[in-house]
């Protein structure tokens, strides 16, 4: 008997080889950290090592999404991503590109109306990542052709890339990224972040008494 708020148990699991061209993870453990300049490169200049770094995790991640987007309308043979406007709410959408956006279109994040970064910080990024890491754009490549697949193009594939990008692509993509600029990025292949152990604090010494 099965359990009836589970349903019947689903067909057997097998792991099947990564395609050609998509074994990305040698590759992905080969990823080094960027250098501190490295962190500077999205800002042109204006923010310094300490405070870039801090904002990498972020301003990357983000990128990353950019690079999802890029893949998956060249993979859709839709027009490549516009540059950036004001933030509008897509309600009708009349053809698979504005159906795509209002989907996938990565809403105010990747608009004028994100208040943490310009375009131009996130395109900066982007580019770092493909000539540092252009394994990252692979993974978004081979994760997205495994969710399209060779079915038409229609909403229903754009809606499942959707689906797929929160709970499979994206973590993916993240878990490559930080390798490349996650605030306490490591060069090992540990994919735990690095913990340090705080050292003992000493006791003040009493005061020896007088007389």
């Amino acid at each position: 008997m099965f359990n009836i708020f589970r349903g019947p148990p689903g067909p057997p699991t097998t792991t099947e080889p990564p395609r050609p061209g998509c074994d990305t993870e040698p590759e992905i453990k080969k990823i080094k950290c960027l250098n501190e300049s490295e962190h500077e490169i999205p800002y042109g200049g204006y923010l310094k090592y300490t405070h870039a770094r801090m904002r990498s995790d972020d301003l990357f991640e983000l990128a990353g999404k950019v690079i999802v987007k890029e893949e998956a309308k060249k993979l859709l043979n839709l027009p490549p991503p516009p540059p950036w406007t004001n933030y509008k709410e897509i309600t009708n959408a009349s053809t698979l590109d504005a159906y795509f956006e209002m989907r996938n279109g990565g809403g105010r994040e990747l608009s004028l109306d994100n208040n943490e970064f310009f375009e131009k910080n996130v395109r900066a990024a982007v580019k770092l990542i493909d000539e540092r890491a252009p394994v990252i754009r692979t993974v978004a490549k081979c994760l997205l052709e495994d969710v399209i697949g060779t079915d038409m193009v229609d909403r229903l594939t754009i809606g499942r890339i959707a689906d797929e990008q929160r709970w499979r692509i994206e973590p993916k993509m993240r878990r490559a990224i930080r390798r490349l600029a996650e605030l306490y990025c490591h060069d090992d292949d540990d994919d735990e972040e690095p913990t340090t152990t705080p050292k003992p604090v000493k006791k003040a010494k009493k005061p020896k008494k007088s007389g």
